[in-house]
């Protein structure tokens, strides 16, 4: 049967047929002609039981982990090298046997992916400790991330994809350190896009199915998260213009991959919508569309100060043209802050408005007098 055939639809039609014949609408031989052109009827997936087993296998793991962490620190280094990759022998053990044995059982494959996933960052995580390798947790998930990826593909796991895309938000957010500008996270489009074959793939077997539209709603939740941090990075101030983009584009897509003639919308349809309706209230505010300036009261600012940073920026003579770019930058609002120390006119009503942070900069010019040419 053609993967871009309704299976839902196929499934009522075939509920249908026996009361068709009875209404002597059809022939059997009709009916039995329908049958056989959709193919052999397949069996439904108890999701809740998929559920059951791999939350009782992450639950059987983290008992054993516990167990061992109660003693960890009475055993000697080699003994604590072989537990930490024990799990992970015992995990590629029931990957082995669940391909060969129960191939077709998605419980049993998704309980082990999930085991096999734990037992990857288990390994990780205490090699690491036993020999003091240095790095940071970030570093950790990016090394978890690439080793897990194989598992999804090999065994075939919903959940295991599902959570490679939450690990891939947590590792985008492990890199972020406050105050300071955020890393480049291309390498984040890169973790997300090793896991949209597999989406292809469960797409294209079964669109209707809850395990496609739950990987649908994680990639929408992992592409506006990431949408974010990219925007915050490039400093262009088009995160409006960007997520009305990514959020029209959801719902196109959710709209015309996955119709639903006479029902309601697909819940990527109504994420869009949604999206879109947000983005349409803050594009509203006319703050979205101005240039806010570094102090936080632009006006205040720009009324003290356009002089002095108007002069800073002809003596730089490496300054944008518009003035109002000058507070864009940390070393823009330091040159203001400095300009506007050697013009004691402004500089009582600037204090009054702007950040002590600022304020004190002009006591420190003594250290950044190499911004100015004298």
């Amino acid at each position: 049967m053609p993967g871009s055939i309704n299976r839902r639809a196929v499934r009522w039609l075939r509920g249908q047929l026996p009361e068709l014949v009875a209404a002597r609408a059809i022939s059997s031989e009709n009916a039995r002609a329908i049958d056989l052109y959709y193919g052999p009827a397949e069996s439904r997936t108890n999701f809740g039981f998929v559920i059951l087993a791999t939350v009782g296998a992450a639950l059987v793991g983290a008992g054993i982990i516990l167990l061992i962490a109660h003693n960890w620190d009475d055993l000697s280094r080699a003994t604590r090298t072989i537990i930490a990759f024990l799990p992970l022998l015992i995990a590629q053990a029931s990957v082995v046997f669940v391909l060969m044995r129960r191939n077709e059982s998605p419980p049993w494959r998704e309980a082990v992916a999930v085991f096999d996933v734990a037992a990857v960052a288990t390994a990780i995580s205490l090699i690491s400790q036993t020999y003091q390798i240095q790095g940071s947790f970030a570093d950790f998930m990016r090394v978890w991330l690439l080793l897990s990826i194989p598992i999804v593909y090999l065994l075939r796991t919903t959940v295991g994809a599902v959570v490679y895309i939450i690990g891939t938000i947590v590792w985008l957010f492990a890199r972020e350190v406050l105050f300071v500008r955020s890393p480049n996270p291309m390498l984040f489009w890169a973790l997300l896009l090793l896991v949209i074959p597999y989406f292809l793939i469960r797409f294209r077997n079964d669109r209707d199915s809850r395990e496609t539209a739950t990987l649908a709603i994680m990639l929408v939740i992992a592409a506006t998260f990431g949408l974010g941090l990219t925007a915050d990075f490039v400093k262009a101030d088009l995160g409006g213009i960007a997520f009305a983009g990514l959020f029209a584009t959801i719902y196109l897509c959710g709209i015309k991959f996955f119709p639903r003639p006479g029902e309601r919308l697909h819940v990527i349809a109504l994420l869009g919508g949604i999206g879109i309706g947000v983005t349409a209230i803050v594009l509203s505010f006319a703050a979205t569309f101005s240039i806010q300036s570094g102090c936080g009261v632009a006006a205040d600012c720009r009324r003290h100060c356009m002089g002095p940073c108007e002069s800073v920026r002809v003596a730089e003579g490496r300054l944008a043209p518009h003035p109002m770019l000058v507070y864009r930058s940390r070393r823009y609002q330091l040159l203001c802050a400095l300009a506007r120390d050697r013009h004691p006119r402004t500089r009582h009503s600037h204090q009054q408005h702007c950040p002590r942070e600022l304020r004190l900069a002009s006591d420190r010019r003594a250290c950044h007098q190499p911004f100015l040419r004298q």
